[in-house]
């Protein structure tokens, strides 16, 4: 049969003992929860009490245990929203006094938003190789068959990153660099080395350093074969010098007066800079301008 157009079936339903079947009209979509009897004709609910919600025209039937376990997270947050572990504010109390007792716990800041303590003990614990500004001037060895420029890479692998290299073309514009650098840091120590005829050319720098008020803290002379036992190859503003020697090309170098005089039997010439006694020695000489 027809009804305002939409359509109907009539569901059979077993009521009371005596098993006469009246029928009741249902929609399609709706389950009856009447349509399962038992043998006497009463109609049977589920074994377990049931939820219904509706997804957009049918019903779905969630079991008790469903809807208990999506009920229990939203229980369980709303008892710690009721239950704040919070200390409260007494009404009326000082809010920036509080906070005073607040800021005691924590420490004082700078400007800059770091600790006074820390850069307290930032300062005390500036690594002293950051005061060691070495300069290695190379002689006429264009090919670097002497490779002083691992000779630098050496002392920078020591730790020491103001390492300066120059060919000996452009060692005299080592001195503007170095007076610069004295300029922004008094208590820089400045550190020579020459190798081969860079060595004279460490020794007119020293010279003109002097000149300008500017002391050299050590200066060393790699096989200065050229240099000569006279108070001009020994600069008075040099406050230590070391003479490394070693078997020369043409000339042998001669020992110096106030000087730390090193020979070395094994060494020529071309492998003086990277000898591990001109290795050992630097090192050495370096780590007590540390001290």
């Amino acid at each position: 049969m027809r009804n305002s157009g939409s359509r109907v079936k009539l569901v059979p339903v077993r009521v009371g003992n005596k098993g006469k079947i009246r029928h009741k009209r249902s929609r399609p979509g709706i389950q009856n929860p009447l349509a399962n009897t038992d043998a006497r004709g009463k109609a049977m609910l589920p074994n377990c009490q049931s939820l219904q919600r509706q997804s957009g025209n049918r019903w779905q039937v969630l079991p008790l245990g469903s809807f208990c376990i999506c009920i229990m997270p939203w229980l369980i947050g709303c008892a710690s929203i009721t239950t704040d572990s919070r200390p409260e504010w007494p009404i009326g109390s000082d809010y920036e006094a509080m906070r005073g007792a607040d800021d005691e716990t924590l420490p004082a800041q700078n400007e800059n938003g770091t600790s006074p303590a820390v850069s307290r003990t930032a300062e005390n614990c500036v690594d002293p190789r950051s005061q060691v500004h070495v300069f290695v001037i190379n002689g006429f060895d264009p090919f670097h068959y002497a490779d002083v420029p691992g000779l630098a890479d050496y002392i920078r692998g020591l730790g020491y990153e103001h390492v300066h290299y120059s060919e000996l073309i452009t060692a005299a514009s080592l001195q503007e660099q170095i007076e610069q650098t004295k300029l922004r840091n008094p208590n820089a120590r400045i550190v020579l080395i020459g190798y081969s005829f860079g060595a004279n050319a460490a020794r007119n720098l020293t010279h003109n350093l002097g000149e300008q008020g500017i002391p050299v803290d050590l200066l060393v002379y790699l096989n200065g074969n050229t240099l000569r036992n006279t108070p001009y190859d020994r600069p008075a503003n040099a406050k230590r010098v070391v003479n490394v020697l070693a078997w020369g090309v043409l000339l042998d170098g001669a020992q110096l007066d106030n000087a730390e005089n090193i020979e070395i039997p094994d060494a020529w010439h071309f492998n003086t800079p990277k000898h591990p006694v001109t290795l050992d020695l630097i090192q050495r000489e370096l780590d007590a301008l540390t001290r």
